[in-house]
């Protein structure tokens, strides 16, 4: 009796689906079907994870998409417009099957070099970015700013649990999703205790010894290890205890290692004034600053801002390096640094324990 009672119910589930009429059963995938590849990239902030796409934070993507060996397979650029909307990318390739890495960029046009044609690119060797030379002081890099970055592997061709199923004779379409997050280090620099203070915008910090780039796979390098990346920086503003600040966060390209770095691989701060004489070398303050006092070298990770505090002391009683001893100070004392640090996160506001030095005339 039960056995009559499945074999009813079979024929009623089934009741719709003949030979002649398919309409109502269940789709089936064909083997043979051409499967429509398509790619969604949302951007993500590095602090909330939140997605940020339709923020217009995002302004311009790059995908460029290489085989398992590294090869170049296709380049697709993504206007700002599209990644707001949300709308589906298109991946062109024709009877490819198996895996693809691709390497995602955004907010890339205007803020490093990013050139049009990668046909020869390799996935773990080529360079992808490069800092943009300073137009106003020659041998400088500027900034790359807030550069988003990922990498993702993905299967094109073949079906499998991605695969959006349809009837037969129609065409299978997979969408896959590429993140994207920040991808630079930040750096933010207080100098507290200045000797002889002076005007504000006579001062600028050269940051030196840096990568000036990124390979694909998102590895920073350097073109030349001879001569790494020099960045000029002269947006200081004194704050109401007398320290002088970085306007805002100078935007750099993260270290390989920033767990490993050493004195010999570290960036390298100098802060400079202005000089008032008119061809004379401008003034270095207290020399380079590498590590703070435990022999820490000042770590980039990416993803965050790393806050330095140099504090000086010393330097003829007043602190002027060019002090003339006995005229206007009371002793001769060589110009003392102390660096501190601390890695915060990427939208944090660095904030150091308010101390009240005071500074002369600095308008």
């Amino acid at each position: 009796m039960k056995q009559i009672i499945l074999i009813a119910c079979a024929a009623v589930a089934l009741a719709g689906c003949v030979r002649e009429d398919r309409s109502m059963c269940p789709p089936e995938i064909n083997p043979n079907q051409t499967v429509t590849e398509v790619l969604s990239l949302r951007a993500f902030d590095i602090d909330t994870d939140e997605d940020i796409t339709d923020t217009g934070t995002v302004t311009d993507a790059t995908l460029v998409l290489f085989d398992p060996e590294g090869n170049f397979l296709e380049q697709i650029d993504i206007p700002g417009d599209r990644l707001m909307d949300d709308i589906e990318i298109p991946i062109t390739l024709r009877d490819y099957v198996g895996d693809v890495y691709v390497s995602a960029w955004g907010n890339i046009k205007d803020n490093v070099n990013f050139p049009d044609d990668f046909s020869d690119a390799n996935y773990s060797e080529t360079r992808s970015l490069d800092l943009l030379h300073d137009p106003q002081y020659d041998g400088f890099h500027l900034c790359p700013g807030e550069t988003f970055f990922g990498t993702q592997k993905i299967t094109l061709g073949g079906l499998d649990e991605l695969t959006t199923p349809t009837r037969q004779g129609e065409t299978v379409v997979r969408r896959q999703q590429i993140d994207i997050k920040q991808k630079n280090a930040k750096l933010f620099v207080t100098a507290r205790g200045l000797p002889e203070p002076g005007p504000q915008e006579d001062y600028y910090i050269v940051v030196s010894n840096l990568d000036d780039g990124y390979i694909f796979d998102g590895t920073p390098n350097t073109e030349n290890p001879d001569a790494p990346a020099d960045i000029r920086e002269q947006k200081g503003i004194y704050q109401a205890n007398g320290d002088l600040t970085s306007q805002a966060p100078m935007i750099l390209i993260h270290q390989r290692d920033p767990e490993k770095v050493d004195q010999n691989t570290t960036m390298r701060l100098d802060l400079y004034r202005v000089s008032q004489v008119e061809g004379e070398p401008d003034i270095h303050i207290g020399g380079t600053v590498m590590s703070d006092q435990f022999g820490n070298a000042i770590p980039l990770y990416s993803g965050k801002q790393t806050s330095v505090l140099i504090t000086f002391s010393g330097g003829c009683g007043c602190g002027a390096e060019e002090c003339t001893c006995g005229a206007d100070c009371d002793c001769c004392e060589e110009v003392k640094i102390v660096l501190e640090m601390k890695v915060i996160d990427w939208h944090e506001v660095s904030q150091w324990t308010q101390i009240n030095f005071g500074h002369k005339d600095s308008k």
